[in-house]
């Protein structure tokens, strides 16, 4: 598209109000991505795409006054080639440092494929950019970005597609496969731990991971053709994951699909929380052993399934395999969420 604006929009006491940014005028689309860093200033990154002439990636830093914008990279291609950026994300990690997840696109202006893409991040303060290559560049290869997300330390985590000609595609995460097959959505979000936890969305069906050693992976109960999908980490590092599908959007935390659609135009409210208690070899329910007759606690396996009758006081759980379980305590009429592991 030409003759575009990048505007500024916000919502103040009075309403909602928009400023323009100090970019306008004839170029392709811009995608632009909005962030704030620890000081709550608002920052866009943004393309200034000229296709066949010099075009690049900017940053846009507002002010009390003003919006100031820093030129993150430039290119000018030599004729009759053309370059073409997208950006689809920025963060901003803890120091205040903008991180920019970008696809380059080169080749032949006004022609068909094969062109040339890759991903890079570019990382900077106004001034100095340095900029980090992720993936692709090479002949009939394709790349879509997809998330990007920093943890403590600044390390960046990214996701993406990466595929060819001849239709194979891998979905990689922090420079790890997590599945053959082209990703049509996905987020990714780092932990206060440094473990990234991602959703995504591959064939219509929705799936969630995050990573210790290995990456542990499941399905979330949200039926077939999901659309789109985003995911956030509550203030106890549980997952929440938005998506789309046929019948509305649809809110997702922990193992629960708990939200009801948008389409419905009621508020999305979210279920009792299942905190996960890790264990390891012994189980303790709350209570002192008695020989009067009680009613039976039990521990469920992630299907529902009874694993294990439970007694106050210690309980063996060592030659349980792995993996996720619910405590039914009859006494309190309650489950909670406890992680076994060896």
């Amino acid at each position: 598209m030409r003759g575009m604006e990048v505007d500024y929009l916000y919502r103040s006491d009075s309403g909602w109000r928009a400023e323009p940014t100090g970019l306008s005028g004839q170029y392709y689309g811009v995608f632009p991505c909005l962030a704030y860093d620890t000081t709550a200033t608002a920052m866009i990154a943004y393309c200034y795409n000229g296709y066949d002439s010099a075009g690049g990636i900017l940053l846009g830093a507002r002010t009390d006054s003003a919006w100031v914008v820093d030129t993150v990279t430039w290119a000018v291609p030599q004729s009759p080639y053309a370059h073409l950026f997208f950006t689809k994300r920025l963060g901003v990690d803890r120091f205040n440092v903008p991180h920019v997840f970008v696809e380059n696109g080169s080749g032949m202006a006004d022609a068909k494929p094969p062109w040339s893409y890759s991903l890079w991040t570019w990382v900077g303060r106004t001034g100095t950019w340095t900029d980090r290559y992720i993936a692709g560049g090479g002949f009939l290869e394709y790349v879509h970005p997809l998330d990007l997300s920093t943890d403590d330390s600044g390390r960046e985590v990214v996701c993406y597609s990466f595929g060819n000609s001849s239709g194979d595609w891998l979905f990689e995460c922090d420079s790890e496969a997590l599945a053959e097959s082209d990703v049509s959505d996905a987020a990714v979000r780092v932990d206060s731990l440094g473990r990234p936890h991602i959703a995504w969305v591959c064939g219509g069906a929705l799936y969630y991971a995050y990573r210790t050693n290995f990456w542990h992976v499941e399905s979330v109960p949200a039926g077939q053709n999901v659309g789109g999908c985003d995911l956030l980490l509550d203030t106890l590092g549980e997952p929440l994951v938005v998506y789309s599908s046929p019948d509305g959007v649809w809110l997702a935390h922990g193992v629960d699909v708990v939200g009801q659609s948008e389409e419905q135009r009621g508020p999305i409210a979210c279920g009792s929380r299942l905190t996960a208690s890790v264990i390891r070899n012994v189980l303790l329910l709350p209570g002192a052993p008695s020989s009067k007759p009680q009613a039976a606690s039990c521990l469920l396996d992630a299907a529902g399934r009874r694993a294990l009758d439970l007694h106050p006081g210690s309980n063996d759980v060592s030659r349980l395999a792995p993996g996720v379980y619910f405590v039914r305590e009859a006494q309190a009429q309650a489950v909670r969420k406890v992680m076994v592991t060896r």
